[in-house]
Order: structure tokens, then C-alpha cells, then sequence
């Protein structure tokens, strides 16, 4: 072939030269024009002949679908005469084999899934037919096999539970060949007629008695064959049962959950998860949950608490969760000292559990010993730390009914469930816990020295924060409505109330008082939220700056000899007195400032000296003799200009009166017992006349 180069076709100046070139560029190997499109017209046409081609292909396809299709149906109404046998062995082999042979050609004769000739009618679909009506044919042939299909699989649910359950045949065989079974009858029950059909045949009352011969060999020996494996699956067929709602109750008339409850005891990771997913499927309905808490479950769940991994604990928590509304669940986290447990977790990260324990606390709030016990262990600071803290969370997506699948299938992560949430994701989980925590300290403040306590540790600050406006979302908007209702049972307590004054402007200070004392429903509270939600942001600006100004960890007011003062806690005759921190120290102190000028210490400065030195050597004796728990304790004495000041142990609670009030507003009254508690002798005589009357 001729070389042209772009020199030779530029400089081409005749016509006839130039017709020549192109000639030679755009015809390969100097084929004329119309010999190179007769050419490309060939191959065209040799291209649109490959559909055809394989449309012909095509057409042979359900010719060996429907030999796949004829040997499922074959391999299902070989297993089923296969259930009928009656000898044990022979029929094991016999179902070995059956099943290695749909193995081999990946199938496996119980699974209701897709067969190959459903694939491959799929593929051959694509193809235009020439008439519909073969079409229409492989449908309705497509259709009466998948009810034959449907109707084969009944038949061997069937003979599976009259043939195998209910018969010696469960007792004498060997275990591998029960744990087939067992498979069989969790594939085939993910069906939910085929889970009616198990109840009208008594299987599910038949499951759970061997469940429990194989859980009473387990616990005792903790070595049988395939026994774990057993267990697992059994405890997957209760959980599936149990997700419809009116399917738990066979689940308890079975009496399965008696054995769920045993196997909590189990040091199998696999067998405890189970039986917790049964368990927390079933306690989802109050008559469920009644009966579970009767039985001892509390114990075993505080020690997978305290001592299993983190999905293990989670799902305890929930399970205690659900539980815990039944008195009787109470009563055991008390009288098993379980409430230690339960604080110990809220130093963890997993949000789910952190909700999970939360709620537990706001149900153990409901008794008056609970509260002060929550308060003694340190719970109040514990509560207000995950309100304030940019702690790192993590979390999962993962339900309860994929766990379980997972679980039976034996691809169940067991490091740690976490997963990387979205940004949305995060802020809902997060915004959840923070309103189960302002939940319980809700119920914290019907105790009025819990109150206080949540105020002296900055709550008021820290709670006011989550009213302000943030992300938008229905979650964050309830969120709010927690925070007001929180403040709003805070506010309750008489001594709390001057912080608010600072707090609130004027037009949102009145509805929040026009809310009324401890209403709990949130609907009460939707106004506030609104009000401020409304806020101009010079509005918001001046609200963050009250907030800020309520802050107890802000910089002192001044500082005495070495100590802070916090706080004017109130003024008496001889002078006032401060709540103060010494600045080399963390515990609270109560710092009594004496104005010397006073007349009682007398009229010139020689008379004022002796009195004070009195004063000095009488707190001086106290100091050194006077050690009681009921007596206030004396620190340190210290003049500093024309002032006396005595450093005190900081008594923290409400006065008598305050008692009074609160009592009356919350319809209580004072108990014998608490009377006799309340005596000592800084009493003034108004308050035993009140007390009195």
C-alpha cells in the first residue's frame, strides 16, 4: 500500500491528484467505495443475525429448567418417603444421601427459594416469543408448581414433627441426624403458615420439651455431641415464633421459656445470645413479661451484666428493660444489690446500652429508697456527665431479628457490634439517650434533697442547655421538651427557685411557671419549646448568657484566706453564709462570715476582743470533743480584717419548712420514722409547732 503523507495531500494541487489520494486514505487496502460499504453491510447483517440465533438458543432453556424443576419436585417426595420410615437408620442414610446427591447439583430440597428453572425462565423471558401464549403456558405451569412446591414442603413439616418429634425416633438417633431435622424445621418455619401449621400439630409444645431434656444434659454434663448446636437452633424457631405478637402466648404455654431462662446460665456465647433474643422477642408483650419475671432472671442477667461481652450485655439491658416494669424485677435488682451494677455501665459508650440501662433506672426510680440510693452512689454525677460530655460514642443498626439469623447461622460477630453510623444516625441515638437521661433525673427530683443535690452539681446548667434551638428533627424538638419538664420538677423545690428567676426572661418564666409542680406529660411542655424555638437570635444570645451566668463552674465570686466562695447560701443575725471550695481541694465547705461590729460582741474594741476570743476557745472545744454525726462539724476559725470567719461542714438539704411546702404540693405526708429524723437542735420552735399541728 501506498504511504501518504499530510505533505502529499496539502500540496496536492490538481483535482484529479487530489481524488486520487483521498482515494487511497479512505479505501483500505484500495477497495473501491462501494466494494468497502458492501462490506460493512455484510457484517451488519452478520451481526443482527446473533439474536435471532440465540433466541433459537433460547427457546431450548425450559427444556432443561424443566428437568431441574422435575428433579426438585423428585428430591421433595424423596425426603418425604423417606419421613415416613420407619427404621431410624435406614432412613438417615437414606436422607444423607438424598441430600449429597442436591448438593452436588446446588440444590437443597427444603429451602423455599428460587430453583435454576426460575432463573432460568428469567433469562429466556427477556427474549420476545412469537406468541403470547407460551408465555401465559410457562406462567400458569410457573404458578402450580410453586403451590406444589408449597404444598410438598407442608407435607414434610408434617412428617417431620409426627414422625420425628412426637416418636422414639428423637431419642434413639444419632445426634447429627437431629440436628438435621432441627434445621429442616427452622428453614421451613420462616414461613408463617408453616409456623401455624407446627402449632396445630403440637410441634411447638413438642420443641420445647426436648429443649429442655437437651438443656438438662447440657447444664449437667456441658459435654454432649452437637448439643450447642441444637440448642441454638431451637432457641431461633421460639424467637421467630414469638415476633408476631399473638404467637407468644404458644410460645409460654409450651412453657419454653422456664428452659430460656435456665440456658442464661450457659457460658456459650452462641446458646446465651439465643435464648436472650427469645426471651426479649417474648417480653415485648405485657402478659409475656409477667410471666418471665416470676422466674429467677434477674441474677443472671446482673452477671452477664457485669462480667460477658458487649453484645451480650446489650441485649441483658434490654431484656431488664422490659422487665422492669414488673414490681417483682424491681424487687430483685434491690435485694441482689444490682443497682451498683447498673451505674458501673454508665461509664461505657455503646448508646444502645447506655439507653437501655437508662430507662431501667427511670422504672427503679418509682421507690423513695431508690432515689437516695442513686444519689449515695454517685449517679446524679454520673446522669449530668452524659449530658455534658463530648464522650465518643458507638452504636449498630443491627435488630434483634437479624441478630438471630445471624446467630443460627453461625456468622454472628462476636468482637464488638459497631458500625459507622451516619451523621443523622448518630445525632438520633444520642439525642435518645439524653432524654432517657433527663427522664431519670425527672424522677430523681420527686426526692427533694435528690433535687437539690442535681442543682449543686451544676444541673441547672447543664440541663438548661438542651432547650436551647439545635439541629431541627422531631427527636431533637421532644428532647427539648424533656430538658423543660426536667427544670420544671427541679423548680418545684422551693430552695431551687431563685436560680430560675436568673434564668428565664420574663414572658418565658411565666409559662413556665404556669406549667404547675410535677406534671410528667410532655405535651404539657410544648409551648415552652415552641416559645423559644420562636427566639430571635439576639433573643437566644441574651437566654445563652443567663444560662451561662446560673454556671456553678464559672470563676469565683472572690476568694477568702484561700477559699472560693461558690455561692451566698443565706444571712442570719450575726452575719451570712457562703457555700466555698478551698482552692487546693474539691469537697464543699460552708464558710460562716461574723461582722464584729456587732453590738452583742460589745460596744468598744477591748470588749469585742474578749468576746471573740471566747468565741475562738468555745469553737476550739467543740472542735476537739464534740464528734457526732448529727452535730455539724467545725474546721477552722480565722480573723481577717473586722471579720469572723468559722469554716463548717456543708449540710446539704432543704430547711423544715421547705419540707413542709413540698410535701403538701406533692399530696405526702410526713412518716413517723422520718419525724424522728428530722430532730436536732437547730429546729426553731415555728417548725415543731408546724410539725405538730
Amino acid at each position: 500500500m501506498r504511504r501518504v503523507t499530510p505533505t502529499a495531500l496539502n500540496g496536492a494541487t490538481s483535482g484529479r491528484r487530489r481524488r486520487r489520494l483521498q482515494k487511497l486514505v479512505f479505501s483500505p487496502n484500495r477497495l473501491s467505495a462501494a466494494s468497502w460499504r458492501k462490506g460493512y453491510s455484510w457484517k451488519q447483517k452478520l451481526k443482527m443475525s446473533n439474536p435471532v440465533k440465540k433466541a433459537r438458543q433460547g427457546e431450548k432453556l425450559p427444556l432443561k429448567s424443566r428437568g431441574i424443576q422435575s428433579k426438585t419436585s423428585y428430591d421433595l417426595r424423596r425426603l418425604q418417603s423417606l419421613l415416613i420410615k420407619a427404621n431410624p437408620r435406614q432412613e438417615v442414610a437414606a436422607l444423607s444421601q438424598s441430600k449429597a446427591r442436591s448438593r452436588s447439583q446446588g440444590l437443597h430440597p427444603l429451602l423455599l427459594r428460587k430453583t435454576p428453572a426460575d432463573r432460568g425462565a428469567r433469562a429466556t423471558s427477556a427474549v420476545k416469543h412469537p406468541s403470547w401464549k407460551n408465555s401465559a403456558s410457562r406462567t400458569e405451569t410457573k404458578d402450580v408448581s410453586a403451590a406444589t412446591h408449597c404444598t410438598r414442603c407442608s407435607h414434610i413439616l408434617t412428617s417431620l414433627v409426627k414422625n420425628r418429634l412426637c416418636s422414639e425416633w428423637i431419642d434413639h438417633a444419632p445426634p447429627e441426624s437431629v440436628l438435621r431435622v432441627l434445621i429442616c424445621l427452622r428453614l421451613l418455619i420462616r414461613d408463617p403458615h408453616h409456623q401455624k401449621l407446627l402449632h396445630q400439630l403440637q410441634g411447638i409444645s413438642l420443641l420445647a420439651r426436648y429443649m429442655e431434656s437437651v438443656t438438662a444434659m447440657y447444664i449437667s454434663c456441658d459435654e454432649q455431641a452437637f448439643a450447642a448446636q441444637k440448642l441454638v437452633t431451637m432457641t431461633y424457631m421460639f424467637q421467630k415464633l414469638s415476633v408476631v405478637e399473638n404467637q407468644r402466648v404458644w410460645v409460654i404455654e409450651s412453657g419454653a421459656h422456664r428452659t430460656l431462662v435456665k440456658l442464661l446460665s450457659t457460658t456459650d456465647s452462641s446458646v446465651l445470645l439465643g435464648a436472650l433474643l427469645a426471651l426479649t422477642t417474648l417480653a415485648e408483650s405485657p402478659e409475656c413479661k409477667e410471666e418471665i419475671s416470676e422466674l429467677p432472671i434477674v441474677e443472671n442477667l446482673l452477671v452477664i451484666l457485669q462480667e460477658y461481652d458487649l453484645l451480650s450485655k446489650r441485649m441483658s439491658a434490654e431484656l431488664l428493660r422490659l422487665l422492669s416494669p414488673v414490681w417483682q424485677v424491681r424487687e430483685q435488682v434491690r435485694e441482689l444489690e444490682g443497682l451498683p451494677v447498673l451505674l458501673s455501665l454508665l461509664y461505657g459508650q455503646h448508646l444502645k446500652l447506655l439507653w437501655s440501662v437508662a430507662w431501667i433506672l427511670v422504672q427503679l426510680c418509682e421507690d423513695a429508697d431508690t432515689r437516695t440510693e442513686i444519689r449515695s452512689w454517685g449517679g446524679v454525677q454520673q446522669l449530668l456527665r452524659l449530658l455534658s460530655s463530648d464522650r465518643q460514642y458507638v452504636s449498630d443498626r443491627s435488630s434483634i431479628d437479624a441478630l438471630s439469623s445471624a446467630n443460627a447461622a453461625g456468622r454472628i460477630q462476636r468482637e464488638h457490634i459497631r458500625e459507622e453510623l451516619s451523621p443523622q444516625e448518630e445525632v438520633d441515638n444520642t439525642v435518645a439517650l439524653q432524654s432517657a437521661c433527663c427522664t431519670v433525673l425527672t424522677e430523681l427530683s420527686l426526692d427533694d434533697t435528690s433535687a437539690h443535690h442535681i442543682v449543686q452539681e451544676n444541673g441547672v446548667c447543664i440541663i438548661a442547655k438542651l432547650i436551647l434551638p439545635q439541629n431541627s428533627g422531631p427527636k431533637v424538638t421532644s428532647l427539648q421538651c424533656y430538658a423543660f419538664r426536667t427544670l420544671r420538677f427541679l423548680f418545684s423545690v422551693e430552695r431551687n427557685r431563685h436560680l430560675f428567676k436568673r434564668l428565664f426572661p420574663t414572658d418565658l418564666f411565666e409559662l413556665f411557671i404556669d406549667v404547675g409542680h410535677y406534671v410528667r406529660d410532655l405535651a404539657a411542655y410544648e409551648g415552652l419549646q415552641t416559645k423559644v424555638s420562636f427566639y430571635t437570635e439576639e433573643e437566644l444570645d441574651s437566654l445563652r448568657e443567663s444560662i451561662e451566668a446560673v454556671d456553678q463552674n464559672r470563676p469565683p465570686l472572690k476568694v477568702i484566706n484561700g477559699y472560693s466562695i461558690l455561692d451566698h447560701l443565706g444571712t442570719g443575725a450575726f452575719g451570712s453564709v457562703f457555700k466555698v471550695r478551698k482552692q487546693s481541694g474539691q469537697n464543699l465547705l460552708a464558710l460562716k462570715e461574723v461582722n464584729l461590729h456587732n453590738p452583742v460582741f460589745g460596744k468598744d474594741k477591748k470588749s469585742r476582743d474578749s468576746n471573740v476570743e471566747k468565741i475562738i476557745s468555745e469553737l476550739t472545744i467543740i472542735k476537739e470533743q464534740m464528734t457526732h454525726p448529727n452535730v455539724v462539724k467545725y474546721y477552722k476559725t480565722f480573723l481577717e480584717g473586722d471579720k469572723l470567719y468559722i469554716v463548717m461542714e456543708l449540710i446539704e438539704g432543704v430547711p423544715l419548712a421547705e419540707h413542709f411546702n413540698s410535701l403538701k404540693e406533692k399530696q405526702q405526708q410526713f412518716t413517723e420514722d422520718r419525724i424522728w429524723n428530722i430532730f436536732h437542735s437547730g429546729n426553731k420552735p415555728q417548725s415543731f409547732e408546724k410539725l405538730m399541728s
